[in-house]
């Protein structure tokens, strides 16, 4: 019977132990509670657990788990199924589910091969009940609603191709319509492989279909929007939009009679068919300024205010009836431009004295009131019968009130001429070039050079040295002047480079609570050292321009202060109000910071104060606080003006605190060691001493000491109470965990991703293992110090650096520092996936390159930013630096300036020839575009071009403009653009004239140029000089109107604009250009005079084609150097010579060199012939005297 019941028992025992062991098998096949959330756009999956409850989780596809505090989350995208994979903790079995979001999604059965490539796609989900739908669509954005619209989103669809299709390969061409005629046309070249091809009426929506006139070839269309359809192999089906258009016939404008822009100009109106075709001034209307109810009669002789903008138009019927339709109507613009005033005046001078007064004369040729004004003193002159009295050295502006262009001249009593050397070193570029300029100056009294508008510099010699680049004035006095004269001078570029720059920063002075850092940079420039201070606050910076003094050079400044504490020597008043009664209670000690007596406004705010090891001291009142006993370091914490954005600032100070009673508690503590059942102890040692100890617990009950001591203690930190006839106090008292056979690991499971500033947490991942006594211990919460980030064994809010950690099992509390070294980078980058055309702007895809981020939410300041099926895009109509803020968890959000690269598809501009009238009685423009065959349609107002060849056409009888918009479809990019053409060339005149002109250099700077202008005609135009940034002052350029060529003598070196206006039309206009060189001097004859035989007599005489009262060496390169002031050499013997000509003249110094020969030529035999023969003689006559001298003595 007992070997029955022991079966039993087995039996029973093995069974129940197979019923635990299915319990554990189940419990390992639970499947972790979620929740979904499938809205429009972003699908969500919860796991309604914390993320390290379970041994293992792995989403497939991989997706990056955004954690919270109990839960933790999955950002899907639509359209793709997941599978869920964890094992619960103690288990090795897998359990899966299946996700897949319900919101709408596309799939795309065709593929958009290219740009205009017409595409099926299936939108999924897009009815209530689940299913889907297929719809057509093109590259691009594609918004989309489903069934009950409770769903609006937004798909962008990239092409394969952006450069292929009908378009872009130049198989199509429309020809816009002429209104009421009907004979537009759209053709497709079927040779490029293009078939299937269907044209439909219709903007948006597909309306009737248009029946070919042959294969590929539709024509006789009207001006109305179609949708053209194409097949190809390349591309598949396209379908291409075509706005066709309307124009009209030409109609001509003749301008006879410009007197003045703002009065009446007498135009004449013609239509290019002439009076016997279908459109004539029967039935067509004209008018002007787009007042179209407002109709002219007399199309010949019209007369009407030009102005600087005129408009014109007409219009007709589509039935050619002479009726008030309006049906067909068009107009056009005319920029009129004069490029300068034609007003003449004079000055006449009462003497050369600078003193005197000068006398304007204007010459008007309208009755429009003058307008002359007075630049340095600010204010207008008055004009008396066109006259007035103005000073000299003044810059003016003359005009007519509300016409034409501002004439601008100055009295400048004298300008010097100068030159200018470049002394640039180094290969600088920019603003640190360098030159020298040497003033032909002295006359001149108070010479000097303003830089910067306020630094002046000296010259040296009349040279100013090393000047750098930039826009400077030359100031001086010059004859009998009081009012000093001016010129101004464009010296390089003012753009600076900062490569040739190095910048240090020191702090001189440290910041205050009321005071900011004082700041010195060092800069090492090519313009030498530069040093100065600046000031900026604790929670400030610096970001500024500095100028270099005297100069225009510059660099930037880019300084953040320091991040550490603000030390003050502030002042305090510290006040003792209490000792402590024992050695274990606490003073209390006041301190106050004065104040300014003169502001009444507090200005001083204490916030914190610390007490040693920099333990928070309880405040106990106002300014007031509690001290323990003995030598006590203090920081004071505390702001100017008490605003929470004020600097802080901190001062130390000793505090001594002493006792009245020596009485302290003595004590020891031991640790927990049972997690389960506390056991913490604190025995006061000396309690006999006390009337009562009590603790207070966590839920602030009081427990009373037995016999001093406290047992069955958990962790932590305890108020400790003691009482006596002495005194009366706490005691703060810490229960750890016994470290004893207790084995603490970490591990780094994943680094933060982002640093959050004043923030003592980040994203970053930190896992514990605890052993006790060889066990390792399950479900620890490990956080932060106030029990957060925490998800069983693991910290999720750990940051770079430190990370103080509270790992707690049970009734056990251990505690850690870990210190975390690194960071990684979100790796956010956004990547081109379509480059920029007419038609579409460059799109970027934001990729991640960090798995373990998931963008959270992603905030841009614009429309620009789509979410198109789980990725984010940006599209931009250029590159350019932008700013977007990112959310990648519950922790890391950062706003991001990013350079994107510029992927601009550049258009290649219009290229055209501007064909100019004749002259200026057949005032019509021309233009041919040299590239017509690359754009489907082009037209220049509501006119088409007429067709040269295969890539040429041409806009004929254009009325003439300053520039002319072009509209176009450019075949490439398959988009419509304008581009504004002709501005350039049309900036020099608006015919095929020219101006005949002769000039010559100046030489030496010496102001002799001169400009010649042949076949002045006076009578019939005006003309005008222009000298570029003339002005005392600069910044304008001068005119002067030229009525005779001795007007253009003795001009200095420059650029000069010569500008021709035709008196009848002043809008007709010829401009030239005239460079005024300064030409060195050079040697312009070298005069040599032969040598006969060995007599040494050659001369020569050297000229030069310059003048001057400065010396001039002549020097003879020889064996026995010759040289003079006048260049004459004589008794020259027969040879080969080198001639060095030195100027000393400071405006061009100069070496000049070159060499001559002087031959060896026999003597004639002639005595009478030559010198050398009466020379002769003589001799022989001498010899003959003396020997018949001797013979007389000898006899």
């Amino acid at each position: 019977m007992k070997v029955i019941k022991l079966f039993l028992l087995i039996l029973l025992f093995i069974l129940n132990s197979g019923n635990a062991k299915s319990v554990s098998v189940d419990l390992c096949l639970v499947k972790p509670p979620t929740s979904t959330e499938y809205p429009c756009n972003q699908p969500k999956l919860h796991v309604l657990a914390q993320y390290y409850s379970f041994k293992s989780v792995i989403i497939s596809p991989h997706l990056a788990p955004i954690l919270e505090s109990n839960t933790f989350y999955y950002l899907l995208k639509d359209g793709i199924e997941y599978t869920l994979t964890v094992q619960n903790k103690g288990c090795n079995v897998n359990v899966t589910d299946t996700f897949k979001s319900t919101g709408m999604y596309y799939e795309l059965i065709t593929q958009p091969k290219c740009t205009n490539t017409w595409f099926e796609m299936k939108l999924n989900n897009y009815y209530t009940n689940g299913t889907s739908k297929i719809v057509s669509g093109s590259s691009g954005n594609n918004n989309f609603q489903n069934e009950d619209q409770s769903c609006t989103t937004s798909f962008l669809i990239i092409p394969q191709s952006q450069g292929k299709g009908v378009i872009q390969n130049g198989a199509v061409k429309a020809i816009p319509t002429t209104c009421g005629f009907n004979n537009g046309s759209v053709v497709v070249d079927l040779t490029k492989g293009y078939s299937n091809v269907h044209l439909f009426s219709g903007a948006k929506q597909v309306g009737k279909e248009i029946q070919p006139t042959t294969e590929g070839s539709f024509k006789n269309l009207n001006g109305d929007d179609f949708i053209l359809y194409v097949d190809s192999q390349e591309c598949g089906t396209e379908r291409i939009y075509i706005e066709l258009g309307q124009v009209l016939p030409i109609l001509n404008v003749e301008i006879k009679n410009v007197p003045n822009l703002f009065d009446s100009s007498t135009f004449s109106f013609s239509l290019s068919s002439g009076q016997k075709g279908i459109l004539n001034s029967t039935n067509s209307y004209v008018f002007v300024d787009n007042d179209d109810d407002d109709v002219i009669s007399n199309w010949t002789d019209y007369k009407h205010m030009l102005g600087n903008h005129f408009s014109y138009g007409y219009y007709y019927g589509e039935d050619f009836q002479a009726n008030n339709d309006k049906s067909c109507s068009t107009y056009e613009n005319m920029e009129t431009y004069i490029p300068v005033s034609v007003l003449n005046y004079t000055i006449t001078k009462h003497g050369d004295s600078c003193l005197n007064d000068l006398l304007f004369t204007v010459y008007p040729f309208s009755s429009n009131p003058m307008h002359l004004y007075d630049f340095q003193a600010d204010s207008t002159i008055q004009l008396e019968n066109n006259q007035a009295i103005i000073a000299y050295n003044r810059d003016f502006s003359l005009n007519e009130k509300y016409a034409g262009p501002v004439q601008y001249f100055s009295t400048v009593y004298k300008v010097p001429s100068y030159s200018v050397v470049e002394t640039t070193k180094g290969g600088l570029t920019g603003c640190w070039r360098t030159f020298n300029i040497t003033i032909n100056g002295s006359s001149l009294i108070d010479l000097e050079l303003i830089i910067n508008n306020n630094e002046r510099i000296n010259p040296d010699n009349d040279v100013f040295r090393d000047i750098p680049s930039g826009v400077h004035k030359i100031r001086y006095l010059a004859g009998d002047c009081e009012t000093p004269s001016f010129f101004t001078i464009q010296l390089g570029e003012e753009e600076c480079s900062k490569d040739p720059v190095s910048i240090e920063y020191t702090i001189i002075k440290n910041a205050t609570c009321s005071t900011p850092y004082e700041i010195q940079f060092y800069a090492t420039t090519p313009f030498g050292i530069q040093s100065n201070n600046f000031t900026v606050s604790p929670n400030s910076y610096v970001d500024e321009r500095y100028y270099i003094p005297k100069s225009s050079a510059f660099f930037d400044l880019l300084y953040f202060p320091p991040n550490y504490l603000v030390w003050d020597d502030k002042d305090f008043n510290i006040t003792i109000e209490n000792n402590a009664k024992c050695n274990f209670t606490r003073g209390s000690v006041q301190f106050l910071i004065p104040n300014d007596p003169d502001n009444p406004d507090p200005q001083y705010q204490i916030k914190n104060v610390y007490g040693n090891d920099g333990v928070l001291l309880q405040s106990s009142g106002p300014g007031t606080y509690f001290v323990p006993p003995g030598e006590n370091l203090i920081t004071i914490q505390y702001t100017y003006g008490g605003s929470e954005s004020s600097n802080y600032c901190y001062k130390s100070n000793s505090v001594y605190i002493g006792v009245e009673f020596s009485r302290k508690p003595n004590y020891i503590v031991s640790g927990v060691t049972n997690c389960k059942i506390p056991d913490g102890k604190i025995s006061v040692l000396n309690y006999q001493l006390f009337d009562t100890i009590t603790l207070e617990l966590e839920n602030q009950t009081l427990i009373t000491a037995v016999e001093g001591e406290f047992t069955d203690l958990y962790p932590g930190s305890y108020s400790v109470f003691f009482e006596s006839p002495a005194c009366n106090g706490l005691v703060k008292i810490t229960v750890p965990t016994s470290e004893d056979n207790v084995e603490i690991t970490t591990s780094i499971l994943q680094n933060p991703t982002c640093v959050l500033i004043n923030a003592d947490y980040a994203d970053g991942q930190i896992r514990v293992n605890v052993k006790k006594n060889g066990m390792n211990l399950e479900n620890l919460l490990v956080s932060s110090l106030n029990n957060s980030f925490s998800d069983n064994n693991v910290y999720y809010g750990a940051k770079v650096g430190s990370n103080l950690l509270k790992i707690k099992s049970d009734n056990c509390i251990w505690y850690r520092d870990i210190n975390v070294e690194k960071i990684d980078d979100p790796k956010f980058s956004f990547d081109i996936v379509f480059n920029k055309t007419c038609a579409w702007t460059n799109v970027y895809k934001l990729n991640i390159g960090n798995p373990n981020v998931s963008i959270k939410e992603f905030t841009f300041t614009s429309n620009s930013l789509k979410y198109s099926q789980g990725d984010y895009y940006l599209i931009f109509p250029e590159g350019r630096s932008f700013s977007y803020s990112l959310e990648w968890n519950s922790f890391c959000s950062n706003t991001i300036t990013i350079p994107i690269k510029d992927y601009n598809y550049e258009i290649p501009p219009v290229q055209y020839q501007i064909v100019k009238a004749d002259n200026c009685f057949s005032l019509s423009i021309d233009i041919i575009i040299t590239n017509w065959n690359e754009y489907s349609l082009i037209r220049i107002f509501n006119r088409s071009p007429t067709p040269i060849n295969s890539t040429h056409a041409i806009f004929k009888n254009l009325p003439p403009s300053q520039y002319y918009t072009v509209y176009y479809l450019y075949s490439k990019t398959s988009c419509d653009h304008s581009e504004t053409i002709g501005e350039f060339e049309l900036s020099s005149g608006l015919t095929k004239e020219s101006l005949n002109i002769k000039k010559s250099n100046d030489l030496c700077h010496s102001n002799i140029g001169s400009i010649e202008i042949q076949s002045l005609d006076t009578e019939n135009y005006y003309y005008s000089i222009q000298k570029q940034n003339a002005l005392m002052n600069g910044g304008y350029d001068s005119t002067t109107q030229i009525t005779t060529n001795d007007q253009l003598s003795n001009l200095p070196s420059g650029y000069y604009s010569i500008t021709r206006i035709c008196k009848s039309i002043l809008n007709c206009f010829i401009r030239e250009t005239v460079e005024i060189k300064s030409d060195n001097p050079s040697i312009q004859s070298i005069i040599s005079k032969d040598s006969y035989d060995t007599l040494n007599n050659g001369t020569v005489v050297i000229k030069l084609n310059y003048n001057t009262s400065n010396p001039v060496t002549y020097e003879i390169i020889a064996d026995n150097k010759l040289s003079n002031n006048n260049g004459i050499f004589t008794n020259l013997s027969p040879k080969l010579y080198q001639i060095k000509v030195t100027i000393t003249d400071k405006m061009c110094p100069v070496t000049l060199s070159a060499n001559f020969t002087i031959k060896s030529i026999p003597a004639p035999k002639d005595p009478s012939s030559d010198e050398l023969s009466i020379s002769t003689f003589l001799q022989a006559n001498h010899l003959l005297l003396f020997i018949i001298l001797i013979l007389s003595i000898i006899i």
